[in-house]
């Protein structure tokens, strides 16, 4: 995590901490597992397995009608 000090990581990250998608491991469980900065909560789960249920491509129905005016 110290390596990672982008502008872009650091607030990426921010937000998610802020959005409660993510939170920091207990410092007994990052003893336990090193390099081990963050974890996803039970939220930033559901988020992932909601992106995963969406097929891709997106069908969007649209209807386009061109003509020349008169």
């Amino acid at each position: 995590e110290a390596q990672r000090t982008s502008p872009a990581y650091t607030k990426f990250v921010k937000q998610l901490l802020a959005d409660g998608m993510i939170e920091r491991p207990t410092h007994e469980e990052r003893e336990e597992h090193e390099g081990w900065a963050y974890r996803a909560t039970e939220r930033g789960l559901a988020y992932v397995e909601g992106l995963k249920a969406v097929q891709l491509p997106v069908p969007i129905e649209t209807a386009t009608t061109w003509g020349i005016p008169a």
